[in-house]
């Protein structure tokens, strides 16, 4: 079923046509990859759709609903959670407070007032160990690696209890051992969610995307699964390095 679809999505920077005229279907329950070369519009595209880049042109659909004029804080009460490719955490508070504070904004645009802390508690607690970081509720985000922060950053997404889950670069500084182990949660996170990644790393996409987008100079190159994108020979000389 089509979850989220653009219609000749467009967004130029005066004469550069970062993502132009773009049709793309990302449809409910997949883990979607996007892929292209540096400079191929993948960041603007995704910033396109959880509502932080206006488009010059075109339209996104939500479920069929128009949402190209929503801004950002409403598409994600629509259930769009989008994690940048910096981390956004905030770095002088524990990694309870940066999770409760995305638990709490959640739990009060869906309940108002009516929120006990003991349910707060366990929705905070609960996402920090859904993403292996139970045992440092109380270490401020500053303090933790990098690819610990990122883990942070995921959880406060996961406590916006998205429907559509968009990820910039996540695995970028993660160590090998936390590569595999973050693949295993993405495919849990997606039996409860649709998960969209842009990711460098072709083992990672290879490896967890039911289908691939490539951009390449603002526009799709090609869709397809995993196999079809590696056996592609447009996208072999445009992005994976042989002809």
């Amino acid at each position: 079923m089509s979850l989220l679809q653009t219609q000749n999505l467009s967004c130029h920077f005066g004469g550069i046509k970062a993502v132009d005229a773009v049709n793309f279907t990302l449809n409910a329950g997949e883990i979607r990859a996007i892929i292209g070369p540096n400079g191929a519009g993948k960041s603007t595209f995704v910033s396109m759709l959880c509502g932080r880049q206006r488009p010059t042109d075109g339209r996104i659909l939500l479920k069929s609903t128009d949402i190209t004029d929503v801004s950002a804080d409403k598409r994600t009460a629509l259930g769009i959670a989008y994690t940048f490719q910096i981390t956004s955490v905030f770095s002088q508070l524990n990694c309870y407070d940066n999770v409760e504070l995305a638990v709490q904004g959640r739990l009060m645009r869906q309940s108002g007032s009516r929120m006990t802390r003991q349910r707060l508690r366990e929705e905070t607690c609960h996402q920090l160990e859904r993403v292996g970081l139970a045992d440092y509720e109380a270490t401020l985000a500053t303090h933790l690696s990098y690819g610990h922060q990122r883990l942070l950053e995921l959880a406060m997404g996961l406590s916006l209890d998205p429907e559509i889950l968009m990820l910039d670069e996540p695995t970028q500084g993660f160590a090998e051992s936390e590569i595999d182990q973050f693949g295993i949660l993405i495919k849990q996170i997606a039996e409860d969610a649709t998960v969209l990644l842009i990711e460098h790393n072709m083992n990672v996409v290879m490896s967890l995307a039911d289908s691939i987008t490539v951009l390449d100079q603002g526009r799709i190159l090609a869709e397809g699964t995993p196999q079809d994108i590696a056996s592609n020979a447009a996208v072999q000389t445009a992005y994976l390095g042989t002809d």
